[in-house]
């Protein structure tokens, strides 16, 4: 990446040295550092020659323009005239950057290439201490705008340079800053956040602009770029989030009022509340709080004295309270409840299918009821609200028998601690067993389901559970099958769904993307139970001598798969890495994915094999016939062990028998399709109303 640094210089040579060098001591030929000598009165011109005359000839490019006295803002318009690099840093000229500051600059540009915006952490304790890279994370803004984003000022973003092409500075002394780095945060859809790394050192000194005293110009700055912002976020049809709204009406009824009463001139303390009333008034109509709007418009419209006193003097902790209730428009939380999350490809999927929720605004919870094999909790962090009850059992209560107990009590206990969780739309997600979820809640519910139902396996049974499983459904707003084999099952019980596929989840880093295939391997993702014949496929590989086998995941045949596999005639060539959080990494670096199924809703471990160039062997089964297009993406043998056994050996002498009739990157495009189809589908169901 190639990075200018604009520096906007107006008598600051006490410092402006320091500041240049802690640009130039690290930056190469890929920095381009531009200095703009604002018309300054004092010595800071001939620092800027000197610092010009010790860059080394590796080093960065330097420019120095000088122009008449215009202010910060035209200083930064006419180094973005000239800058050539992709991203832009501005720097103000008595701070600097910390030790460290372009591996951190250039580790996220690397790591986050459709971020539009790299932001960093600053500090105010000087001297600052070198930095290096951490975590970071991306954050969607395309129709939230966080306060975690918005905090940050001007030079704490490095910003890409085609995405702010056409935005100026405006002449606007103390907000012009602020109100560039609101406009391109509008424009922007993604950014990278990189928190607790003060790459910025930020000088509080007696003179600088920030610090001059309040003046009509000044408060009325302070008042425009507020409104001008949540005014412009409307027009280009974004909102905040739950924080910065209530940030934001802090700063109309807590900051301003709070400075309004330490100006001593009555005359001027009088005009400037004039100003404030008006403001207060237009704001009124946007977003904030109940309370907010309410105090908001007492204020505007009655420009009471008496309301005045009595409202900028009650304690900030009432305040807080008034503002911590989110508007009712931008708020919409939608929870996901399923036993999905912990095995099997549909908790890999969530992430997908969460990101596409949130970029339309919505805020995501997860619930994980832990019944007797609930499996492990896989759910990125921030998603997680936690269990909906903590019953482990084992034994008896497993099962069918287990449901059973639910039907009889009609599911109350399911969500004893569930109830107090907010949402304004509920999600099933996971097995079949989560049909009865669905009535949990009075709130529009949706249902997601990757596996077949199943009704019981004695008589008497059958017919409450089916009763139950149509209740279940009028629940519903809509069901979604992952698969037509699913659709088949649930209309075999007079059960209507649609088919959806879920966006698709299978990433790799580069270095994994490139991991050399080890053709004589073969493996098994998924859990290790009955339905997804572990062991008839180890019984098939007993009888194939050249191929090496690696099961990736747990469940209750474990131990004895573990067992047989020690017998004399497998020779060590069985492998068993049980639970893996990604185990694509594992499937990029194996010859042959095998999918030996009796029963499959949709085999998207088949399918992240794909998407990554890793040929399939699948049993002849519905789910794998939707995964694998009926065998143009892959091999599809007998639903037996000895079909198994015969695609084995066909594989064995010919590395190549499993792969896709139509190749491996029509495939890819195809399956890129679909997900961008499932992510439009997606994005388009009003799940609320």
């Amino acid at each position: 990446m190639r990075l200018s640094v604009i520096v906007p210089v107006y008598n600051v040579a006490e410092f402006v040295g320091e500041c240049v060098r802690s640009v130039i001591d690290e930056a190469d030929s890929g920095v381009e550092l531009i200095c703009v000598d604002d018309g300054s009165t004092d010595s800071s011109g001939d620092v800027l020659k000197a610092v010009l005359c010790d860059i080394r000839p590796d080093g960065c490019a330097m420019k120095i323009i000088r122009q008449k006295n215009a202010g910060a803002g035209a200083a930064r318009n006419s180094a973005l005239s000239v800058a050539t690099g992709d991203w832009v840093m501005f720097l103000d000229g008595d701070d600097i950057l910390a030790k460290g500051w372009l591996a951190v600059v250039r580790t996220m540009a690397e790591r986050h290439p459709s971020a539009q915006m790299l932001g960093f952490g600053r500090t105010e304790s000087l001297p600052v201490l070198p930095v290096v890279p951490r975590d970071s994370r991306e954050v969607d803004v395309s129709h939230v705008v966080g306060f975690e984003a918005y905090e940050r000022a001007l030079w704490q973003f490095a910003y890409r340079r085609d995405m702010i092409s056409g935005l100026e500075f405006e002449h606007i002394i103390r907000v012009d800053d602020k109100l560039f780095q609101g406009a391109a945060l509008l424009r922007a859809s993604r950014i990278a956040l990189m928190d607790g790394v003060p790459v910025y050192g930020y000088r509080q000194r007696e003179g600088s602009i920030i610090h001059t005293n309040w003046n009509h110009a000044n408060f009325s700055a302070e008042l425009i770029w507020r409104l001008r912002f949540i005014e412009s976020m409307e027009a280009v049809g974004k909102t905040m989030d739950r924080r910065l709204w209530r940030f934001m009406g802090l700063c109309f009824l807590e900051y301003i009022p709070r400075h309004l009463q330490e100006v001593s001139d009555v005359a001027l303390r009088n005009e400037l509340k004039a100003s404030w009333f008006d403001t207060v008034l237009k704001a009124s109509r946007h977003g904030f709080a109940p309370w907010q709007r309410f105090a908001m418009r007492v204020l505007g419209m009655t420009r009471s004295r008496v309301a005045v006193w009595f409202f900028c003097r009650l304690p900030f902790v009432l305040k807080q309270l008034m503002g911590r209730h989110h508007p009712s428009s931008p708020r919409r939380r939608i929870l996901f409840c399923g036993v999905g999350f912990g095995r099997g490809g549909l908790s890999r999927s969530f992430p997908a299918v969460a990101e596409i929720l949130e970029r339309r605004g919505y805020e995501v919870k997860v619930l994980v009821p832990h019944a007797g094999d609930a499996g492990r909790l896989c759910v990125p962090r921030h998603y997680e609200v936690g269990p909906a009850f903590r019953w482990k059992v084992s034994g008896f209560w497993t099962g069918r028998a287990l449901r059973l107990f639910h039907l009889m009590t009609g599911g109350c206990f399911r969500f004893i601690l569930a109830r107090s969780v907010p949402h304004d739309a509920f999600i099933v997600y996971g097995a079949s067993c989560c049909m009865e979820w669905c009535r949990y809640s009075k709130k529009p519910t949706w249902g997601f389901l990757h596996s077949a139902p199943m009704t019981g396996p004695v008589a008497f049974l059958r017919s409450p559970i089916v009763r139950d499983l149509r209740c279940s459904a009028r629940c519903c707003r809509k069901l979604f099958s992952v698969s037509s084999a699913m659709k088949t099952a649930w209309n075999a019980l007079e059960i209507d769904s649609d088919v959806m596929r879920l966006p698709s989840a299978a990433s790799l880093s580069p270095d994994e993307h490139g991991a050399v295939r080890n053709v004589k391997t073969c493996i098994f993702v998924g859990r290790l139970s009955w339905e997804k014949g572990p062991d008839r496929l180890l019984e098939a590989f007993e009888k194939v001598q050249d191929l090496s086998l690696v099961f990736v995941g747990d469940g209750p045949m474990r131990s004895e798969l573990e067992r047989r596999a020690e017998a004399p005639q497998f020779c060590g060539r069985v492998t068993f890495l049980g639970w893996q959080d990604d185990p694509l990494p594992f499937v990029a670096r194996s010859g042959l994915l095998v999918n030996a199924s009796r029963s499959e809703g949709l085999g998207l471990s088949s399918i992240e094999a794909l998407e990554i160039g890793t040929p399939v062997l699948a049993t002849d089964v519905q789910g794998n016939r939707d995964a694998l297009s009926n065998g143009r993406y892959g091999r599809l043998v007998p639903d037996s062990v000895q079909g198994l056994t015969e695609g084995l050996r066909e594989y064995a002498a010919d590395a190549h028998s499993c792969d896709p009739e139509i190749g491996f990157a029509a495939v890819q495009n195809e399956l890129l399709a679909m997900s961008r189809e499932s992510e439009k589908s997606l994005s388009e169901i009003e799940w609320i109303k």
